[in-house]
Parts: structure tokens; sequence; C-alpha cells
């Protein structure tokens, strides 16, 4: 009897595992006929196959982000948004995807909206370190100047820490040409960072190819 429940068991494990497998491959198939479709051009299509999937596997990261994907690069906003807020709602902790709703608002030339909605997600989360750095990005990436330093200063007011992303923006600053303000963050850097000064002196030097920024340089040291 117990022989007999053993493979009973061992039969409902091979067949569960083949369906699985089988819906697998059947879903990876799919997927790549999505793919195609995108490539042909032919984006409902493609829109049509990724959201069968995700119906199917909500969680599923490769047809999230390739959805997302086309919904990007064709403007579709609307469609967009609703995906992002589906998601938030499967992962609450995706903090990325939260900043993103903003980049949404944005682009979409709701940049009033997109401000304070960023405010709002900075407030409701200001002892998490990580917003300030997804923050920083998307600022830097829409040419946001005063929204990143301000973010930059409460940064360090509310972790009691004068070098909070230094390092960041002193690489921001550099592709500013702001080379004083750069060389200033990356010594800020340097006080609890003693390990990368080969990667703080490479960067100097850069600056120092060129000649007009000599008197910059040492000012700097001053």
């Amino acid at each position: 009897m117990y022989k007999i429940l053993q493979v009973y068991i061992f039969l409902l494990i091979f067949i569960f595992s083949f369906m699985f497998a089988e819906q697998s491959g059947n879903d990876e198939q799919l997927f790549k006929q999505g793919i195609i479709f995108e490539r042909m051009g032919k984006f409902e299509l493609a829109e049509d196959i990724y959201l069968e999937l995700l119906n199917s596997d909500p969680k599923n990261s490769r047809f999230y982000f390739q959805l997302k994907s086309l919904y990007k690069r064709n403007n579709n906003f609307l469609k967009l948004e609703k995906l992002l807020d589906n998601r938030i709602k499967l992962f609450p902790k995706d903090f990325q995807t939260r900043v993103e709703i903003g980049d949404i608002y944005f682009k979409s030339n709701n940049k009033e909206k997109a401000i304070r909605y960023w405010d709002d997600l900075l407030f409701e989360l200001e002892s998490n370190k990580t917003i300030y750095y997804l923050l920083f990005q998307i600022f830097s990436t829409n040419k946001l100047d005063k929204k990143l330093i301000s973010l930059v200063e409460k940064g360090r007011l509310q972790f009691n820490e004068p070098n909070f992303l230094s390092y960041e923006l002193g690489n921001y600053k550099s592709g500013k040409f702001d080379f004083y303000g750069s060389i200033q963050e990356y010594l800020k850097f340097l006080k609890t960072n003693p390990n990368q000064l080969n990667v703080i002196s490479t960067k100097i030097l850069i600056f120092s190819d060129d000649s007009t920024n000599f008197h910059t340089i040492t000012k700097s040291f001053d």
C-alpha cells in the first residue's frame, strides 16, 4: 500500500512538472513572438502578447520590462503610468518605479505635477538613503540643477553627513565644467573613503589635461 502511494505521488509530481515545463515553453515562444512583432513595427500586437503574459504571470520581470520599454519608446505615458502603478502594488518597496512615476509626469509636460510628486515622495521617505540616490539620478537626467543641489543639502542635514552624495555631486559638477566645485566634492568624499585615492586622483588628473584648469586645481587645495 505504501509503495502504491509513493508511485501515485511520483506520478502527480511528474505530471505537474511536465505541465509547468510545457506552459513555460509556451510563454517563452509567445514572448519571442512579441519581440518579433516589435521589430516589425507591429506594436499593438506585441503589446497584446506582453499583456497576456503579464496577466498570467504578473511578477515576471522580463515581461514587465519589455512592455515598459515598448510604452516608453512610443511615448505612451498613460499606459506606462498604469503599468508602473500595477508594479508598485505588487512591489510596494520598489522605489525606483515610484520615482519613475514622476518622470512620466515630467516627460509628458506636466512638470509642476512631477515636482510635487517627487517632493511628496521625499517627504514620505526622507529617512531612506536609497530615495536620495534615485532622485539625484532623475534630477540629473532632467537637468533640474536647483532640485538636485537642494536634495543633496537636505540629505546632508538629514543624515548628518557632510560628504553625503559627494562623489555623485563631484561627477555632476565635472559634467557641468565646474571643476573647482567638483574637486571640492571629491575631497569631501576622500575624507571618509581614503581607499579611493587612486580613483579620485585619476579624475583630477584628467582635469589637468587642459592647462587652463591648472589654477583651478591648485586653488582647490589651498
